[in-house]
């Protein structure tokens, strides 16, 4: 059966198959025999499955996305009308047209926002010196001026057509966007307002972000739209934070991230499994717990477990054995065993968190 949804996208449902696409054929979601493929509008292709109660994620080769493309399709004509040109080069020139608009890759987004508007007013990250995350190590810092905001809303419109009313939020980039002057924040932020009626989101910091944002800028972001704010924290723990270089005071961090709660804006605080390698593990989940039950949580925020994936740099500071990928199942359990904090607290696979 066929379903034109709320959103104006198409959602096909044939015996064991749902296929969901924009109405402007661009493939949403494809699950099928206990599989579920997800296309990113930079048309990298997502596959996760069940095995032995453990969630797989993997990306796609171009072969096997291909593959996957022309069978969606095949099924998806016998119950609505698409065009002939629409296939998998259709789907890579539609992707090279949004990254032209960007001027490079989108490198990460949080799981709940793969169906925003992806909005840049910053690009790069101001800190980038983090040990385990290079998203950002050949982008140089840079705030957008307002007129290129203005043409990149405009190439988003048009870039969208009717096919808009699919996407759920705003998502400002790159991270760390609501770092920049107060002033000039709200002049973006109105002007966003102005423009898509819809809720807004953005990565942050605790350590640079509370030198430059007080309570008051937080009520009139709330104000102009803003609904999250996704906290990095990765770890409660200080010798943790120090082999990742984030220059976090234990302290003054809770009471900043209970001054954007007070200000009515939902938080999202991301904690990387396996920070502190082998010998830390105990003390990363012990003083991570501790630090989030200080957080005054309450309706709409989330606790994000995200695993990570060592690079040389990580591995210098660590000075240790990194953990194998069971000690870091075993201590995502540990983390997910311990998370009484009366909000969901959910997987973050970098793997597939692209826009």
């Amino acid at each position: 059966m066929t379903y034109i949804q709320a959103d104006g996208s198409i959602k096909i449902a044939e015996n064991s198959r749902i296929m969901v696409m924009d109405n402007n054929y661009r493939i949403m979601f494809y699950s099928y025999n206990g599989f579920t493929v997800r296309r990113s509008l930079q048309n990298i292709f997502i596959k996760n499955y069940i095995i032995n109660r453990r969630r797989m994620v993997e990306r796609l080769g171009i072969n096997e996305a291909k593959k996957i493309v022309n069978e969606f399709y095949s099924y998806a004509r016998n119950y609505t009308y698409i065009p002939e040109h629409v296939n998998y080069e259709f789907l890579q020139d539609d992707a090279e047209k949004l990254i032209k608009i960007y001027g490079n890759f989108i490198p990460i987004v949080p799981p709940d926002q793969y169906l925003s508007i992806y909005l840049k007013i910053t690009s790069g990250c101001p800190w980038n010196k983090c040990t385990f995350c290079d998203l950002y190590q050949n982008d140089k810092y840079n705030v957008l001026h307002l007129k290129d905001i203005e043409s990149e809303i405009n190439a988003l419109k048009e870039y969208f057509g009717s096919s808009i009313t699919s996407r759920r939020s705003i998502f400002l980039g790159d991270a760390n966007a609501i770092n920049i002057g107060s002033d000039r924040l709200f002049e973006y932020l109105d002007l966003i307002h102005s423009n898509f009626n819809l809720g807004i989101y953005s990565f942050m910091d605790v350590f640079t972000t509370l030198k430059t944002k007080k309570f008051e800028d937080f009520v009139r972001m709330r104000e102009l739209g803003m609904k999250r704010v996704y906290v990095g924290l990765e770890s409660g723990d200080p010798d943790v934070l120090n082999i990742l270089n984030k220059k976090i005071d234990i302290n003054e961090s809770i009471n900043f991230i209970n001054t954007v709660k007070d200000a009515g804006i939902n938080i999202g605080i991301i904690i990387l499994i396996g920070a502190g390698g082998k010998k830390h593990s105990q003390g990363h989940i012990n003083n991570t717990v501790n630090y989030l039950k200080k957080i005054n949580f309450t309706h709409g925020d989330m606790i994000y477990l995200s695993e990570l994936s060592e690079n040389e740099r990580f591995l210098s500071a660590l000075k240790d054995k990194p953990m194998t990928p069971q000690e870091k199942y075993d201590e995502m359990f540990k983390f997910k065993s311990l998370s009484s904090f009366g909000v969901p607290v959910v997987d973050y696979n970098l793997t597939e968190a692209v826009y």
